[in-house]
């Protein structure tokens, strides 16, 4: 027997086609790549093997070379370190082969029954028609620096890959449907464990891949099961900022600490724990609780849901009359932006705003103790009950405005000084010499009621302030939306302009939306008037409609004119004792007449109107419409009043809201002649007996005898008279 020479795997030399006895280790060579591709080279030239069992063998022994260098270890110990190898070594080594050779065919077999797919492993019997990318194949190594299998993805390893997988992809509704999906874990990626959240994703992958899904599809189907194991403890929970926040202890059992008034100088950071049993003698009721991110800051607002129960049936709110309050009869009204602005119409131009608000004024303002159990709600296995006001509570806001009314009262009886309560924000205006004063009186009177002030959120006396969202401006006398509250509405309205259908929750979310606008941009009044009215078609929340034309053209009116109106709304600081211009007009049902600075007409309904069969209140809009029409190029830049006998017209005409759909054309007629002529209007009721000359025009062919009544009164006073065109009665308006 020859005596060999001992190399290292990497000594090792090439196979030649002659075997030379050597003395080495068989999972040495096996690890050695060089020779291990120089053999398949022999074989494939000898044909003894295919090319995909090369690529086979390969892929296999390069996903097992861990395994065979830890399995080599345990062996090694096992040979001998002779210099020479025996015939039944040498067997001992092709026995060694063997049981690699089946090592290897045992993980071959292994790996195709199980494929990655999706970041899970699955079966192969599962199909995937639409094969998709996964975050951790897409991330950049020189970011990366090592591969990263899914389940080990850090958060933001995770965005970081799947942005790469949304920048390159080329499919709209994939590209979309990938941006909702990560917006959706980005929100919740401090509400529930991170493995469940990965877990989510790929079970959206997988059914997406499988075509059981679409990418437009909505992921609630798989978030309840998945998700609702894995919410995060309180304590547990993460942010996604990268600067920790951290809060001083809650105090909760201590009113009076809270108001720096408190004689007890001990510790006040005590945690309430709740109860386990009920404690009361009679029943408790436990409510649902839910939560609403407050503005501009990471706290959510509390919600107590009263109205939980089968169609709101049997539940607290259900039992609490919205109608009577401590056995009174109550209707529920709040101030608006009016309120205010007649405010300051009475102090002048130039005068100063100020504004006081309460801090968290339902949770000073304390229930009935025998009503206690009926406000419980269960949290991490106890059970607590509010002793104040609950947001949720039917009666809740009323409650709130009344405690604020009675502040109103008592500076109106006491200091003479007028202000406007809205709930827990408290505003009022003086001239300058009185503003400070009665800013600090305010102050007082809270302080004196027992209320606690937020002194971040008040607002000194000052010529520009915000109440309700609005910048009121009492210099330029304007009010305006601010300019993120304005690109908010302005998105919206653009995204429903794309829209084909909506769902009552979108449409209550619009509405909500154009109502505060509508403060300040008064032709606004008008353009949700056919909303409203499309509102009340929809039978349920989960009923979804095609937009109708009618609908959209309203929209493309905010769109285009909600930046020409914004900052310009005048707060009606105007003088309509002494109007630039007077008219008077009326109607009936079959014709109309009017009378303007001594011209006069009257006419029959055209046969179009009358075959419409419109009432009365109709009829009286329409004239008003019609006086303006024909006197619009005489009229430009005046201040006229409108009387009429009809005190449904004169309301629409001063108020904008309507849900006649022919009174709604009506004022879009208006408001677009107003518009293009700059003048303002006024509409003011009159009786029937003091509009004599309006009325008589208006029943001229019904009566011969009052028309000439009227023509004697005409050549008394020099009135002349004026022939209209029907074409005055058709809309014209593009809106």
């Amino acid at each position: 027997m020859p005596f060999i020479t001992k190399h290292r795997p990497s000594e090792l030399p090439l196979f030649t086609g002659q075997f030379n006895t050597f003395n080495f280790d068989i999972d040495d060579l096996r690890s050695n790549k060089k020779l291990l591709k120089a053999v398949h080279d022999q074989l494939k030239g000898y044909q003894l093997i295919s090319d995909s069992s090369q690529t086979s063998s390969f892929s296999s022994e390069e996903s097992d070379s861990e395994k065979r260098k830890t399995h080599s270890k345990k062996h090694k110990h096992k040979l001998k370190s002779s210099d020479t190898i025996s015939e039944s070594s040498l067997s001992d080594s092709k026995d060694s082969s063997s049981e690699s050779d089946s090592f290897t065919r045992n993980i071959k077999k292994k790996y195709r029954k199980n494929k990655r797919k999706s970041g899970l492993v699955v079966s192969s019997r599962q199909k995937t028609k639409y094969p998709q990318d996964c975050p951790q194949s897409k991330l950049q190594l020189e970011y990366a620096n090592k591969k990263i299998k899914f389940e080990d993805l850090k958060f933001h390893q995770f965005v970081a890959g799947e942005m790469e997988i949304i920048v390159s992809c080329k499919n709209d509704k994939e590209k979309n449907g990938r941006l909702t999906l990560l917006k959706k874990i980005w929100y919740y990626y401090e509400l529930y464990d991170w493995k469940a959240l990965l877990q989510f994703y790929a079970a959206w992958i997988r059914r997406v891949e499988s075509g059981q899904n679409k990418w437009s599809d909505d992921t609630a189907d798989i978030e309840t099961p998945l998700l609702a194991s894995a919410v995060r403890s309180r304590q547990n929970r993460v942010s996604n900022k990268s600067a920790s926040i951290v809060k001083a202890p809650s105090v909760w059992f201590c009113s009076d600490f809270q108001k720096k008034k408190c004689s007890f100088t001990g510790a006040h950071d005590k945690v309430i724990k709740g109860v386990t049993s009920n404690p009361f003698e009679t029943d408790m009721v436990i409510s649902p609780l839910n939560s609403v991110p407050k503005k501009d800051t990471l706290d959510r607002r509390v919600i107590l849901d009263l109205s939980f129960g089968v169609d709101g049936e049997d539940s607290v709110n259900s039992h609490i009359c919205k109608d009577l309050y401590l056995g009174n009869p109550i209707k529920v009204s709040y101030p608006s932006v009016d309120s205010l602005v007649e405010l300051i119409r009475r102090k002048g131009s130039g005068s100063l705003c100020f504004k006081r608000d309460l801090k968290r004024a339902y949770r000073q303002i304390p229930i009935c103790p025998g009503d206690w159990h009926l406000v419980g709600f269960s949290w991490e296995n106890h059970i607590f009950f509010d002793r104040v006001l609950s947001m949720g509570l039917r009666s809740a806001a009323y409650i709130c405005q009344r405690v604020t009314n009675a502040v109103s009262f008592i500076l109106d009886a006491h200091y003479d000084l007028q202000i406007v309560n809205y709930l827990d924000d408290l505003a009022g205006c003086d001239v300058q010499e009185k503003a400070f004063d009665a800013y600090a009186i305010l102050g007082e009177v809270l302080d004196n009621c027992g209320l606690e002030e937020s002194v971040e959120k008040a607002t000194p006396p000052s010529t520009s302030m915000v109440f309700l969202g609005i910048l009121f401006d009492t210099v330029s006398c304007t009010l305006s939306i601010t300019k993120d509250r304005l690109e908010e509405i302005l998105g919206l309205v653009e995204s429903w302009l794309q829209k084909d259908k909506c769902s009552l929750r979108d449409l209550q979310s619009l509405l909500g939306k154009l109502h505060f606008v509508s403060s300040c941009v008064r032709p606004g009044r008008l353009f949700v008037s056919r909303l409203l009215v499309w509102l009340r078609t929809f039978g349920g929340q989960n009923i979804t409609k095609r937009v109708p034309k009618y609908i959209k053209l309203d929209l493309v009116w905010w769109s285009k004119s909600l930046n020409k109106y914004n900052g310009v709304s005048m707060m009606f600081l105007i003088d309509w004792s002494s109007p630039d211009c007077v008219l008077s007009c009326d109607s009936t049902l079959v014709g109309c007449g009017g009378i303007c600075n001594g011209r006069y007409f009257h006419t029959v309904f055209p046969a179009f109107i009358r075959r419409k069969q419109l009432h009365i209140n109709a009829l009286e809009l329409l004239c008003i419409m019609v006086c303006l029409k024909v006197w619009a190029s005489v009229l430009e830049g005046s201040k006229i009043v409108i009387y009429c006998d009809n005190s449904s017209s004169v309301t629409v005409l001063n108020s904008g809201a309507c849900r006649n759909a022919f009174m709604q054309s009506c004022l879009r007629e208006i408001c677009f002649l107003t518009a293009g002529h700059e003048f303002q209007v006024k509409g003011r009721h009159l009786s029937g007996e003091a509009n004599r000359v309006a009325d008589m025009l208006s029943r001229w062919d019904m009566d011969p005898c009052i028309s000439t009544e009227f023509l004697k009164q005409a050549r008394i006073n020099s009135w002349t008279e004026i022939e209209l065109d029907d074409d005055l009665f058709h809309f014209t308006s593009p809106w």
